[in-house]
């Protein structure tokens, strides 16, 4: 009889806990906890929120009104807590979300608690710097100098990226090829290569949790390894998504997502931010469709082939968000504009010389050394949901293209009926670095403009739009 040797590692073992974790924590959760938490909600007067749900909750009503109702005590503030402190199904909710399964609990002036295990601590401390390489490294560093023994903790031991995607995604209501046998008669043989520390750590999680819950979760030893082994199915992760955190709190927000996608050698983990927070369900929906798959970070939509695009023509447009009503922005960049004279190449009071209104305005930077190649700036300012939507679009003077058209018209001819040989790169290599002058010249006060902009406006750039030779 042929035998199958049925490896246990740190990623089977993660996963199979997981799995027997959800199972479990499904059954309070649809059960005694969305008992409590509507009680607490009643009781608090607290409204069950709206939006999208995360993770597994969106699997059944139950686990999707247990959801709502926890994320909106979640949110309630801290002043609540005189009045929850005598519900029991305050308290109950409250050491559960308080448990060591989820990391350290951090009130952060709210009502209950969110756990911050390694991974969110790596999250706070590479901010902007988030790649899944270097999160996964510094989870690990963290949970190693630590003894934290959270669900998610013990998947940034194992310094596996996916599994630390899947058991977040587990987790994140509470925290801040497929495996298969081989068919036939075939007789199994187990093995144990569940790292020490790992082993050692999640022995504390499934006690705590055993108690917590009175449940008999397998406890993490070599004896229980065939169990392990049937629990652990990477079918069951692939599409989970999760969002770790955001950008700025101020609208316009980016969420930042891991989610476990196919790659060329089995699972791999996908990280992209979106102004949009993806959920699971949603995620797993547009893996059929790739023109619909969120975006990979430093590409958001309409910008990548572009960004490379606009370094080659004299012309820019961005889009620019804040919270500012179009009158306060309007009045603002004001302040900072002057009458139009001349020369523009002058000391100046102000930044920027030029027209403004309510609703638009056509400037260009006071600069106090010469620059033929400044940009003309020009923008729409109107009302949106958040403020103000506030298009810009930076080009060259007409002049100046006049000149420049003028100038390759004429001095073309005269280099290409200069004798071959010595001369014969002048007609090639002359226009070009009068080009590489120009566009060199143009976007280094474009960006200066672009700052300044940003700076007067308090803004964050919405959508970068590149603009390309003929483009509107």
């Amino acid at each position: 009889m042929p035998i199958q040797t049925c490896v246990v590692d740190n990623r089977v073992f993660l996963l199979g806990l997981d799995e027997l974790y959800r199972g479990r924590m499904k059954a309070h959760e649809r059960g005694e906890l969305l008992r409590a938490a509507r009680g607490v909600c009643h009781a608090l007067d607290v409204v069950p929120q709206s939006g999208p749900v995360e993770g597994y909750y969106a699997e059944d009503a139950l686990l999707t009104e247990y959801f709502r109702h926890m994320r909106a005590l979640q949110k309630a503030p801290e002043t609540l807590r005189a009045r929850a402190g005598t519900l029991p199904e305050f308290r109950r909710l409250l050491d559960v979300a308080s448990a060591p399964l989820y990391g350290k609990p951090t009130f952060d002036g709210k009502l209950l608690p969110a756990g911050m295990d390694p991974f969110s601590r790596a999250l706070e401390a590479t901010f902007p710097n988030w790649t899944v390489g270097e999160l996964t490294s510094v989870a690990f560093s963290r949970a190693l100098d630590s003894d934290d023994f959270s669900l998610v903790g013990l998947a940034a031991l194992a310094k596996d990226a996916v599994v630390l995607a899947a058991l977040r995604e587990t987790a994140v209501l509470y925290a801040e090829a497929v495996l298969g046998c081989v068919p036939g008669s075939v007789a199994k043989k187990y093995e144990w290569r569940v790292d020490p520390i790992v082993a050692e750590r999640a022995s504390h999680f499934v006690a705590t949790f055993n108690e917590l819950f009175d449940e008999s979760l397998p406890a993490p030893t070599p004896d229980h390894a065939e169990v392990y082994w049937d629990a652990a199915d990477e079918g069951k992760i692939y599409g989970r998504c999760v969002r770790l955190g955001c950008d700025s709190p101020i609208p316009p927000v980016r969420h930042y997502h891991w989610a476990v996608a196919p790659g060329s050698r089995g699972l791999e983990v996908r990280d992209f931010w979106s102004t949009e927070l993806w959920t699971t369900e949603r995620f797993r929906e547009t893996l059929s469709k790739p023109q619909e798959t969120p975006v990979r970070p430093n590409a958001p939509p309409a910008s990548g082939p572009k960004i490379r695009l606009e370094l080659l023509y004299p012309s820019r447009r961005r889009e620019f968000r804040t919270r500012l009503s179009p009158a306060e922005a309007a009045r603002a960049l004001a302040e900072e504009v002057e009458p139009s004279r001349w020369p523009v190449f002058r000391w100046g009071s102000k930044t920027f010389q030029g027209t403004v209104s309510e609703s638009a305005f056509d400037i260009e930077r006071v600069i106090s050394y010469r620059n033929s190649f400044l940009p003309k700036v020009r923008g729409t300012i109107r009302a949106d949901a958040q403020g103000s939507s506030i298009s810009v679009s930076m080009s060259l003077s007409p002049f100046v293209l006049v000149l420049l058209a003028v100038w390759l018209c004429a001095a073309v001819p005269m280099f290409m009926s200069l004798p071959a040989g010595d001369f014969k790169f002048i007609p090639v290599a002359m226009p070009a670095f009068i080009w590489t002058v120009t566009i060199s010249g143009f976007h280094f006060e474009a960006a200066k403009a672009e700052r300044a902009l940003l700076r007067i406006f308090r803004a964050t750039v919405w959508r970068p739009e590149l603009a390309s030779p003929g483009s509107k």
